[in-house]
């Protein structure tokens, strides 16, 4: 299912991206947007990522819609932060950050895609698209599981932020 060359230096960037289910501020997906920001501002984010940083269909435009973010000013300022806890700092003052938006979206996050949740249409594009296959033929069930896929990462140890709502939202 990888669709990444594990020997190229494509995948030792990649290698050094926080899983989706790693927290800054406790919330899933943003030191992995993190990540990826402080890549791209030194000009070696892989262009399969940097073509879908802070796209509205991608992870980063839902995670960005979620708490009310801009793109351009959201990507500007984790880009000048000197650290993880600047990030953090910066956006746990944000208007649309509260404790509640943080749970809601741990609970959102890690089921996108899956049947009946937001995102399955796009977790289906994402399949077809990359892989040449069909959600039927593949064991992802979220984008969080095509990340781990994609990248050969374990599963998460702890798994105290996924939900365990049995419906979407």
């Amino acid at each position: 299912m990888n669709r990444l060359n594990r020997e190229t230096e494509t995948s030792e960037i990649v290698e050094k991206l926080r899983a989706p289910w790693d927290c800054l501020a406790s919330c899933v997906w943003l030191a992995r947007l993190t990540d990826k920001v402080r890549l791209m501002s030194l000009g070696k984010l892989p262009q399969d990522y940097l073509i879908l940083l802070g796209h509205p269909r991608g992870l980063d435009g839902v995670f960005l819609r979620h708490f009310g973010l801009k793109k351009e000013t959201t990507l500007k300022t984790i880009a000048i932060q000197p650290d993880d806890h600047g990030v953090e700092q910066w956006f746990l003052v944000q208007t649309g950050v509260t404790d509640a938006s943080i749970q809601s979206w741990n609970d959102l996050a890690p089921n996108l895609g899956k049947r009946g949740w937001p995102g399955e249409r796009e977790l289906a594009i994402a399949i077809e698209r990359f892989y040449g296959g069909t959600v039927m033929e593949s064991p992802a069930e979220t984008l969080f599981d095509l990340i781990r896929m994609d990248e050969n990462l374990p599963l998460p140890s702890y798994n105290s932020h996924l939900s365990t709502t049995s419906r979407p939202p």
